[in-house]
């Protein structure tokens, strides 16, 4: 997540997205809050 974030890796977020919302998944919510503590982590660090 943190190379995604800092775009160290090409990523499709918006598919991404849409795959964690799949009924078969259904982990959008859980993605987001992850998705935020990295950032988060990664806006802390010098």
């Amino acid at each position: 997540m943190a190379c995604i974030l800092r775009r160290q890796i090409p990523c499709d977020w918006n598919e991404v997205v849409r795959i964690a919302a799949l009924p078969a998944y259904r982990c959008a919510a859980e993605l987001e809050a992850v998705r935020q503590e990295v950032q988060a982590e990664l806006a802390s660090r010098p």
